[in-house]
């Protein structure tokens, strides 16, 4: 493989700098910088997977469209593994014969996620949540015995791979390992952990997800049903929600109203914590992009996460009101009764205070005028013969200065207390972040 770096990559230059010598001259080029033949560098923007002869029948649909056809199901799957964002407007693809695809303005790629250049048809499916195009001349026009593809950056060429009449048995040809694997490329069936598939655009060899390819996910698809989301420690992108509260740290944001899932068990609401001030205001339509965690079973969208605001001044989502039935007091255990409204906004009206305000300033509250007190049994999962307690899940928290507000007293039990926030976790507890607070403390 011949490899050419453009000069308007500094990344290239230094990949070349600290690339390893040349095993049969023992130095890293010729004195004025080229390299010796036959010792090359690992290119950062990788062709790793091809498909030039897709198997015949539906087996052979690699694009995701229904048909099988033998021009419009070929790929090329590129790779970026330069460290940062990749701006492909304008850079080209040929095959050995001619100019095949010209990438479109705005075609900008993340760091260690892919783009797919399907040959045509409409390509249908997820595909690893990679870039997603289709030959802009109708066709890829891969040869099943062999033929040589270049990527060129509009000014000179990024990256060359050559292969051969291997790629011409119903499968696809890919690295093995992902991005690292050496040349030339393998059968797809060949390699580690395909599990029959024979390709695999846009995901690596085993249907997973590449690092850096964000899910494109709803609040209540990242929060699922459970206590913990299923996907957490993946980066995700989730699109046109509703910033409902604003702390120095993060913020909530929540799905409108008309993209509800209608699952009573899955939350609309999620915490974005920034570390710092966000820079959003209640009613903005943002679109994040960042790692889910769990911190200390609060999930939230963090690592320093990319935030756009797409419009200002929207209506906020109604809130969950608690009251006598919500959250309910004989809730099943799994999962928790609160789980489904973590990261919402809600509110509480003349919720009584259950406890005093402990050392942390957090305040437990039910939403009923009665103050709840522990029931017999053994906490849950309990213990055969016994009654179970329910750990009364109606009770709730107030840290009334998590998101700013001016402090408070400390309340007293008994205290009637108004609040409106996001729906927190911490400590072990759901706790209201409140953007508004109202207490009339008992008389004492």
């Amino acid at each position: 493989m011949h490899i050419v770096y453009s000069a308007t990559f500094p990344q290239f230059d230094a990949a070349l700098n600290a690339a390893k010598p040349c095993a049969r001259s023992g130095e890293k080029g010729r004195i004025d910088a080229s390299l010796f033949p036959g010792c090359t560098v690992p290119s950062l923007v990788i062709i790793n997977e091809i498909l030039a002869d897709p198997a015949s029948g539906l087996t052979g649909d690699a694009n995701g469209d229904g048909v099988r056809n033998f021009s419009d199901d070929e790929f090329v799957e590129i790779m970026n593994n330069t460290g940062g964002a990749l701006d492909m407007s304008g850079w080209t693809l040929s095959d050995g014969f001619s100019l095949r695809h010209t990438f479109p303005a705005g075609t900008v790629v993340d760091n260690l996620c892919a783009i797919v250049i399907f040959g045509g048809g409409t390509p249908t499916g997820i595909f690893g949540f990679a870039t997603v195009q289709t030959a802009s001349s109708g066709a890829l026009g891969l040869n099943n015995g062999g033929d040589t593809i270049t990527l060129n950056d509009g000014s000179s060429d990024v990256t060359i791979l050559i292969y051969g009449s291997e790629g011409g048995d119903d499968q696809s040809l890919t690295r093995d390992a992902d991005i690292t694997g050496p040349e030339p490329l393998i059968q797809h069936s060949t390699a580690t952990g395909p599990g029959g598939a024979l390709f695999s655009p846009g995901t690596q060899i085993d249907g997973s997800l590449f690092p850096g390819c964000p899910a494109l996910l709803e609040i209540f698809e990242i929060q699922g049903t459970g206590e913990a989301s299923p996907f957490e420690g993946q980066l995700v992108t989730t699109e046109s929600n509703i910033v409902t509260a604003v702390g120095p740290d993060g913020f909530f944001m929540q799905t409108p109203p008309a993209r509800s899932d209608m699952d009573p068990l899955t939350s609309e609401g999620i915490f974005v914590f920034t570390g710092g001030v966000p820079g959003v205001a209640a009613g903005d339509e943002v679109t994040v992009t960042g790692a889910v965690m769990e911190f200390f079973g609060l999930t939230e969208i963090s690592n320093g996460p990319t935030i756009t605001i797409n419009s200002s001044g929207n209506t906020l989502p109604p809130v969950v009101q608690f009251d006598a039935t919500t959250p309910a007091p004989n809730a099943p255990m799994l999962p928790p009764e609160l789980e489904r409204y973590e990261g919402m906004l809600v509110e509480v009206i003349d919720g009584l205070a259950n406890g005093p305000t402990d050392r942390f300033g957090d305040t437990p509250v039910v939403a009923t005028a009665s103050r709840a007190f522990r029931e017999p049994g053994v906490e849950f999962p309990g213990l055969p013969g016994l009654p179970v307690w329910d750990a009364n899940q109606e009770v709730f928290e107030i840290d009334a200065g998590r998101l700013g507000l001016p402090n408070v007293d400390d309340i007293i039990a008994g205290s009637k207390v108004t609040a409106t926030g996001g729906l927190g976790f911490s400590f072990g507890d759901y706790q209201i972040w409140p953007t508004s607070l109202t207490v009339s403390n008992a008389p004492t």
